[in-house]
């Protein structure tokens, strides 16, 4: 490239910059109403923040710094947005930008977020932080064991009924008249606990309700 554009092309682009620097308005401030405020508190880290809409009314404004939370005396938190504005002809194109600040996390108390733009105060919000009581978990009662060692039909009761039904089971199943099938509940039949159901859990049973045995011997 010629040497003497490429100075041309310099010279320009330092012109333009220049332009372009004088054109900036210093510190424009925002309305109120182009700030939103809203306080999120997260359900596990219990951390809360503030996210922050700025709307910006036309093509020339811009962002130049979201700034960083800081505190002010004690429960009161800020931030001071940086923005700038070319002078020039605008393009009336609405724009919303959004930024999350991290404000920590809190003790239950009331606090408040405000919002400075170019140093200049716009909007505050308050918010209160409360911790949840935690709600002790009740105590499962276990299910009591309501299996009655010798009651094969499960009526309640163990008495003459029940030998006579294991009787007859212990026949089918010998003379293999019918399936192995049980009218009963095994458990509660096998009273000598030898996993087997025949007619020595009706002798035993039948003994039992005469009071011949003290007790029978189911496997629960």
């Amino acid at each position: 490239m010629d040497y003497k554009k490429l100075v041309l092309i310099l010279f320009i682009l330092l012109i333009n910059n220049f332009i372009y620097s004088q054109n900036i308005q210093p510190d424009p401030v925002l309305s109120p109403g182009a700030i939103s405020i809203n306080i999120n508190r997260g359900t596990y880290l219990r951390l809360t923040t503030a996210i922050v809409r700025v709307t910006l009314p036309d093509s020339c404004w811009r962002i130049i710094d979201w700034g960083v939370v800081r505190n002010q005396a004690g429960n009161n938190f800020y931030v001071d947005i940086k923005t700038d504005k070319i002078d020039a002809i605008c393009a009336m194109v609405i724009r919303t930008e959004i930024k999350e600040y991290e404000i920590g996390i809190l003790p239950s108390d009331i606090y408040s977020f405000s919002v400075y733009n170019n140093g200049e105060y716009l909007k505050t919000v308050q918010f209160q932080i409360e911790d949840e009581v935690q709600t002790p978990i009740p105590t499962v009662e276990p299910t009591p064991d309501i299996r009655i060692c010798g009651d094969y039909n499960n009526d309640g009761y163990v008495n003459i009924i029940d030998s006579v039904i294991i009787a007859q089971d212990y026949i089918k199943e010998f003379w293999h008249i019918s399936n192995k099938e049980y009218r009963g509940i095994f458990e509660q039949g096998d009273v000598n606990n030898d996993n087997r159901l025949n007619i020595v859990d009706a002798l035993l049973i039948a003994l039992y309700q005469v009071g011949l045995i003290d007790e029978l011997n189911c496997n629960f």
